[in-house]
């Protein structure tokens, strides 16, 4: 596995920690200064020594909105693949997306990174996790014993006692279970198999 193939760290995030929108109220030195001008985003900080401001310029636009600290986004439009505002990054094709406020604040394709060698027959792509957040994974080489309804199906196989976990027509992951019945179960968590 090439494990994670983009951080998840976002700078909105670190800035919504960091700033907040209460003092930009206060009457101090930040009073004055919009949170947003054009494409760059200006943040509050306040320290022992007073407010001052923090500037970033955005790579799309800088968005502020009611209700939301001031953020980086990749357009100054809100994007459907971000309706709803999910929490977790969310597949757009082979793409991961992150969102805020119904907005794209990160956006990558899932290849693999550079030196990384994947099996043959393999391939990165996005997959979607219900409730869990999608990510980048390898796909093995397309097994005829993966169930495939679709690309996107999902469906499991067992070889021995390892339950070998599909993605559409390619092996997602493996997991030993202690018995060929546990392997066999329809669950998706099958019980015995870790």
């Amino acid at each position: 596995m090439i494990g994670r193939l983009r951080a998840r760290a976002l700078v909105w995030v670190v800035l919504a920690a960091a700033g907040g929108s209460g003092c930009w109220d206060s009457g101090g030195d930040c009073s004055d200064v919009p949170p947003c001008e054009g494409k760059v985003l200006n943040t509050c900080v306040v320290a022992s020594y007073g407010e001052s401001i923090s500037s970033i310029v955005c790579e799309g636009a800088c968005i502020a909105l009611p209700g939301y600290s001031p953020f980086c986004a990749l357009d100054d439009e809100p994007d459907a693949v971000c309706e709803g505002d999910p929490y977790y990054p969310v597949c757009d094709g082979a793409d991961l997306v992150q969102c805020h406020a119904g907005y794209e604040t990160k956006r990558e394709e899932c290849v693999a990174g550079a030196g990384v060698m994947l099996p043959p027959g393999s391939t990165v792509t996005c997959v979607r996790y219900p409730f869990l957040g999608d990510d980048c994974v390898v796909l093995g080489e397309p097994d005829a014993r993966c169930e495939a309804t679709s690309d996107t199906s999902r469906s499991h196989f067992c070889d021995g006692v390892v339950r070998v976990n599909c993605y559409g027509p390619r092996p997602l992951s493996t997991v030993r279970c202690s018995t060929i019945e546990d392997c066999m179960a329809s669950t998706d968590e099958a019980p015995g198999c870790k």
